[in-house]
This record gives structure tokens, C-alpha cells and sequence, in this order.
């Protein structure tokens, strides 16, 4: 059973292209974007090196990453998630 609501599910199930993500302190956010990884590695075949997320820290990203070995290792997943790149944005100019 899924713990998401309606528009994490659309986020989780978002395949075709980039996603970008807004949302509040507290809203799901890393959730959400855990398990639309999952969903693209498992549902859609995704490889480490065809993902990129980017968070707005270094904490956040640690988090995510954490968060995404604990599922492939629930999963019992091969997916290497060190190939995989996942960075803050602090690099990116606007």
C-alpha cells in the first residue's frame, strides 16, 4: 500500500522527461523523490548514470542517498547508487 497522495503518485509516476519538484518544509518531498527512483529503476529499467537529482544542500543530498541504498538493499537491487549522480545545486548558476 502506498503512503502517497494523489499528486506525490503523479511525481512518483512521471517517466517521460525532467521533474522538478516544489513543496513545502515537511510535504513529502524526499519520499516522493526516493520513490520515483525507485519506480524508474524498477518499472522502467533506469541505469545510475540516466538519473540526476539535484537538492538545494549537501544534507539533503546525503539524505536522498542514504534513503535510496536502504530501498535498493530492501530490494535486494544491483543498482549501484554511487554511479548514480545526485549533488546539491550549489553549482548551478540561475
Amino acid at each position: 500500500m502506498s503512503l502517497a497522495n494523489p499528486s506525490q503518485e503523479i511525481a512518483i509516476h512521471h517517466h517521460k522527461g525532467p521533474l522538478l519538484i516544489i513543496a513545502g518544509p515537511g510535504s513529502g518531498k524526499t519520499y516522493t523523490l526516493v520513490e520515483r527512483i525507485m519506480n524508474l529503476i524498477r518499472v522502467h529499467g533506469a541505469k545510475p548514470e540516466q538519473l540526476l537529482v539535484v537538492t538545494f544542500t549537501e544534507k539533503a543530498a546525503q539524505e536522498l542517498k542514504t534513503r535510496i541504498a536502504n530501498r535498493l538493499l530492501e530490494l535486494g537491487s544491483d543498482f549501484n547508487v554511487d554511479e548514480m549522480y545526485l549533488t546539491d545545486g550549489s553549482h548551478i548558476k540561475r
